[in-house]
């Protein structure tokens, strides 16, 4: 039995009607099972194949996320299989004292056009992140991308 009807069947079954000793489904299980899976259904939560993707990046907390969105809109105004650039977005959603999260959604015709959307998008930005921290002069190393850090700090010279 697949997976999904045998959540179904859970979901129905009357536990009061399972006999102790183990024997089993009564009779009214196995005839509310019936009903359930007897009859089809249209799925009413889904109108079309369309899918609202996101990519979630971490970067540093010092990151500019104004400076990711411009390439973020690039992306989603040229992409052939972004089918609605105004419903996309670039937020923060997450943040630790490691890193932030920075979610960017964007709505593609259906879910394979979708995955090579997603990936795309995911080495968009990406590439964008090291660009920018290219021409950056904030620091020697890259001010996007999170890592760790250690602060050293020098012992006061001995006094006489």
């Amino acid at each position: 039995m697949p997976r999904k009807c045998r959540l179904l069947l859970t979901a129905a079954l009357d536990y009061t009607n399972i006999d102790p000793a183990g024997a089993g489904l009564t009779v009214q299980d196995v005839a509310a099972a019936k009903r359930l899976t007897g009859k089809s259904f249209e799925n009413w939560t889904k109108r079309d194949a369309s899918l609202m993707l996101h990519v979630e990046l971490e970067f540093d907390n010092r990151a500019d996320v104004e400076a990711l969105r411009e390439p973020f809109r690039q992306f989603v105004e040229n992409d052939e299989d972004v089918i609605d650039p105004e419903d996309a977005a670039c937020q923060v959603v997450g943040q630790n004292a490691r890193a932030m999260v920075v979610r960017f959604l964007a709505r593609s015709s259906d879910p394979k056009r979708g995955w090579a959307m997603h990936c795309r998008l995911r080495e968009h930005m990406l590439k964008a992140a090291a660009d920018i921290d290219g021409v950056s002069s904030r620091e020697p190393g890259p001010a996007y991308f999170a890592r760790e850090r250690e602060v050293v700090i020098e012992p006061a010279p001995a006094s006489r």
